[in-house]
C-alpha cells in the first residue's frame, strides 16, 4: 500500500473520530480528548475483533466448517 493511500486512511480515521468526540463530548458533558481517545480505542478494538473473528474457521475469510 502506498504512502498517499495510508495517509488517506489516518486522515479519514482522525475525522471520524473527531467527529465522534465532538458529539460525544456535547452529549455526555465529558473532556474532547477523553471521547476522542475512547473513540479511538473503540475502532481500533473492534477493528482488531472483526479480523480475529473473520480468520477462524467459519468466519468470512475463512469459510471451511468449524471442527
Amino acid at each position: 500500500m502506498n504512502i498517499k493511500r495510508r495517509m488517506l486512511y489516518l486522515t479519514i480515521w482522525v475525522v471520524i473520530c473527531s467527529v465522534v468526540g465532538i458529539v460525544a463530548a456535547y452529549f455526555f458533558n465529558v473532556g474532547f480528548w477523553l471521547a476522542f481517545l475512547i473513540t479511538a480505542a473503540a475502532l481500533l478494538l473492534n477493528g482488531v475483533v472483526a479480523e480475529i473473528e473473520d480468520r477462524r474457521p467459519g468466519g468470512f475469510l475463512n469459510p471451511r466448517k468449524k471442527d
